[in-house]
Formats: structure tokens, C-alpha cells, sequence
């Protein structure tokens, strides 16, 4: 897999797993790493990636 692979929307939200409105919410919060082509956006999937992790939960601190 090339880990600098970039996305459209529409594979994100299925790499994801998550519906596109959802990925243009994050888009307009700026919470999400993209790159603007044009009038579309891009996402590197090593961005994507480096997103998640950093967006990690630990449950040992969690108050349910």
C-alpha cells in the first residue's frame, strides 16, 4: 500500500467508514488534515492516518 496515496471525500468517508457530510463537518471545523485541489479536496492517507492515532482515546481516564 502507498501510505502517500491521496483520497477524494468520497474514499475517505469509505476508508472511514463514515458518512460524507460527516467528513465535510470535520472539512468545516478544521479538525480534519486536507489539502485543497481546485474546488475539491484531497486527503493523504499517511495524514489520515497520523490523525487517527493522535486522536487516540485512553480508557483508564475515560469516567463512564
Amino acid at each position: 500500500m502507498v501510505t502517500n496515496e491521496l483520497m477524494t471525500t468520497k474514499e475517505l468517508a469509505e476508508y472511514l467508514q463514515l458518512d460524507r457530510m460527516t467528513i465535510y463537518k470535520l472539512l468545516k471545523a478544521g479538525d480534519i488534515p486536507a489539502n485543497r485541489v481546485g474546488h475539491q479536496w484531497r486527503f493523504f492517507r499517511s495524514d489520515i492516518d497520523e490523525w487517527i492515532r493522535s486522536k487516540k482515546v485512553d480508557l483508564d481516564t475515560i469516567q463512564i
